[in-house]
């Protein structure tokens, strides 16, 4: 699994080990053992809000945004990666799937995570987190889909050693 980091945000390179992990747990959990990579885009609130913007049609930032390269028809299932075509688009360089891409704000991440009172890596690793299972096919358009992402990120952060206090 290569989750490359582009950012201009300074420490961002603090957070390549942990992102690593929870790139490798998430998958793990989904039962998908495929090689893949993930592009990681820290940005700040008036980058996300363009993205939004043009993506979304929502005109203001967002703490994540993810563009997954499968495109889901049912919310994620641990089967379904067995049933999965894996001839699905693989980067020409590494041989590795596309899973997609995932953006962060950083400036809505360290006040989420002074809101939260935790600290920026454990924000970091949660939003990474929460557009990692986007891009593995998790969503949270009604409760029931709500309920099952956020076990899944209880259950990957803890097993991480990853806490609110963190």
């Amino acid at each position: 699994m290569i989750v490359t980091i582009v950012s201009d945000a300074e420490g961002a390179e603090a957070f390549s080990e942990l992102i690593q992990s929870v790139a490798a747990k998430a998958l793990a959990f989904c039962g998908a053992k495929i090689d893949a990579s993930v592009e990681l885009l820290i940005v700040c609130d008036e980058e996300i809000a363009q993205i939004n913007g043009r993506t979304r049609g929502i005109q203001r930032p967002t703490d994540v945004l993810s563009f997954p390269m499968i495109d889901w028809k049912a919310p994620a299932d641990k089967d379904v990666w067995r049933f999965l075509d894996l001839s699905m688009e693989k980067d020409p360089e590494t041989g590795k799937v596309l899973l997609g891409d995932i953006v962060i704000s950083i400036d809505t991440a360290r006040r989420q995570a002074q809101e939260f009172g935790h600290g920026l890596m454990r924000e970091t690793a949660f939003l990474f987190l929460h557009g990692m299972l986007h891009l593995l096919g998790y969503d949270h358009q009604n409760s029931e889909q709500e309920d099952a992402m956020r076990a899944a990120q209880r259950q990957i952060l803890d097993s991480l050693g990853v806490t609110r206090e963190d």
